[in-house]
């Protein structure tokens, strides 16, 4: 590649034009304001790497294209998803046009596409959608006829913060005489199996009160809405396109793997004292009180929420690995927790070029400063105990998959997304006919998706 292509430090540089200048006029995102993790201003330099690298790559968008970032901030978490719409459709109504960029939660801005809220982000100039701060298979799983309404990648270090992986306890594991699970990894046979059959029977009643309750010891604990990254890690998909391009039922979803994972996953919840999942986020203090072996969660673990209660994070020395295969045979598949952010160009936009400028250089400067400031030095140096770990995030990070049955989730009425995790948590053995009774919903779903991309 041409030495003049990459900076000093051999990042790849973008294309925007050197003279590109917007005369210091203002540009609105507006972002949601209950998001997780720091990721789209901060007010001062404070000597921390990431926050010194989100107020460095903002100063240099502003200095690049001549423009002045307005953040305006709106809940869309879940229940404000309906708030943060209005707010927007609200704009585009009345003409006033106030925000170019919608910055989202990621169930939040495809439901915008289905009230014409967004742009097509192929239609927009200076978006160079080829480049590597866009990641290539949320480009090509979210384009739809030709037609993009939202993208992400480098630009949203939730998405980063998000990546579920498998951690354990490295004193506990070696205390239980268990093998490691980096070297199952590199021998190709960290599997849902093995992982099951190294934690199920790993117990202690600490309280001695002949009950199991927190502050026992247990062989794995989940948050309940990590086990749909059992799925995602088997390959499992809801929806995806069939070889013309349009949206279909993904055959994985409806299968025998899925119906032997429902059941293997629901048994061993069920049947051992030493598993332990729960609705409730507090059930992460018995992973980070060492009272728990594995976890599977969201690598934000690791560092603590910090725009959220509930700061508490991972305070021992931790081994992590990508979350296990259904079969050896199988790739590495990641999932990715909902509160990452989506990013879209407004469809009443009066400056959509301009705000497709700075979508580009946001997202390159962050591929530049951002992300090395999160992912390279946070996660892989400061939160890392050892080389194996940084290498394990190197394939967790490469193995991210997006799957429009989540994105699109509130469209299906939840049944692509969590409905698989409700049978697992309740040990059920009728998804089969359950899908027969959704299956029509699903199919209806996908025809409204397919008419806002048409």
């Amino acid at each position: 590649t041409p030495e003049n292509e990459h900076d000093n430090h051999g990042f790849i540089k973008d294309k925007l034009p050197d003279n590109l200048d917007f005369d210091d006029k203002d540009l609105t995102i507006l972002y949601w304001s209950d998001y997780t993790m720091t990721e789209f201003f901060v007010t001062i330099q404070s000597g921390e790497i990431i926050n010194d690298s989100i107020f460095t790559r903002n100063q240099t968008v502003e200095e690049r294209l001549g423009v002045k970032l307005n953040y305006v901030g709106e809940k869309a978490y879940e229940k404000s998803m309906g708030a943060y719409m209005q707010a927007a459709e609200k704009d585009i109504q009345s003409g006033a046009n106030d925000y170019s960029i919608y910055a989202s939660y990621s169930k939040t801005i495809p439901a915008m596409s289905l009230r014409g809220l967004l742009a097509d982000l192929m239609d927009i100039d200076y978006l160079d959608l080829d480049m590597p701060w866009w990641p290539k298979s949320l480009v090509e799983e979210c384009t739809i006829n030709n037609i993009l309404y939202f993208c992400s990648g480098d630009i949203s270090t939730n998405m980063l913060w998000m990546m579920i992986g498998t951690f354990f306890n490295i004193e506990l594991l070696e205390g239980y005489g268990l093998e490691s699970p980096y070297d199952l990894v590199d021998a190709n046979q960290w599997t849902i199996d093995k992982l099951i059959e190294m934690t199920r029977n790993v117990y202690a009643d600490n309280d001695g009160n002949n009950r199991v309750n927190d502050g026992d010891m247990f062989g794995f604990i989940i948050y309940n809405e990590n086990i749909d990254a059992f799925f995602t890690s088997a390959g499992i998909m809801a929806i995806e396109k069939d070889n013309n391009g349009n949206l279909i039922i993904s055959p994985t979803f409806n299968s025998e793997r899925t119906i032997d994972l429902i059941s293997k996953i629901g048994d061993y919840i069920v049947y051992n004292p030493g598993v332990e999942n729960s609705s409730s986020i507090y059930i992460r203090d018995n992973f980070f009180n060492q009272n728990a072996l594995m976890t599977m969660d969201r690598v934000f673990i690791v560092a603590g929420k910090d725009n959220r209660d509930y700061d508490t994070k991972i305070e021992f020395t931790y081994g992590l690995v990508p979350n296990a295969k259904y079969d050896p045979a199988d790739e590495y598949y990641t999932n990715l927790g909902h509160p990452f952010t989506l990013y879209a160009i407004s469809s009443g936009a009066e400056d959509a070029d301009m705000a497709g400028a700075v979508l580009e250089c946001l997202a390159s400067e962050s591929y530049r400063q951002v992300t090395p400031a999160v992912f390279e030095t946070a996660m892989k140096i400061k939160y890392a105990h050892d080389e194996k770990t940084s290498q394990m995030y190197d394939i967790i990070r490469s193995t991210v998959v997006f799957d429009l049955g989540r994105l699109y989730g509130p469209t299906f009425q939840e049944y692509t997304s969590s409905v698989i995790r409700q049978q697992v948590i309740a040990n059920s053995r009728s998804f089969s006919s359950m899908y027969r009774s959704f299956e029509k919903t699903i199919l209806s779903g996908i025809n409204k998706i397919m008419e806002a991309y048409s």
